[in-house]
């Protein structure tokens, strides 16, 4: 049963960073800001960070490991491989990926905490099942 919400949550994850990837690119005014590269980005996003919870650390469970390959990831790979993706899949200059990148990091992150104060956090949820 939490697989299935687990799922679910991917997809609506997949949709909405999608969304706000395209306001992002059109805020900087970037050409091919159509959905589907947004789309292409947010499901190889979506797709390393299910395979790094799921596979690796599910795995590994109480290890000082975890720790590390934890810290490692939530600190660099989101930024580093959702920056190269906005630069290659967009073919753009560092500076403009940049930007893109930090107004979708920061339009993620006024969501996020949005969706906490209404209630709708699903980590709660999919973790207390």
């Amino acid at each position: 049963m939490v697989e299935y919400f687990a799922i679910l949550y991917y997809l609506v994850l997949i949709i909405v960073q999608s969304f706000l990837l395209v306001i992002s690119t059109k805020i900087c005014k970037i050409e091919g800001k159509n959905y589907k590269n947004s789309i292409i980005i947010s499901i190889l996003l979506v797709s390393a960070w299910f395979a790094f919870n799921r596979l690796i650390l599910a795995n590994l469970l109480n290890s000082r490991l975890v720790i590390l390959l934890g810290y490692f990831y939530l600190l660099w790979v989101p930024i580093l491989l959702a920056f190269m993706l906005i630069k290659y899949i967009y073919k753009l200059p560092w500076g403009k990926a940049f930007v893109i990148w930090l107004i979708w990091f920061g339009l993620s992150k006024i969501i996020s905490y949005l969706s906490r104060f209404m209630g709708v956090y699903p980590y709660y949820f999919l973790h207390n099942l």
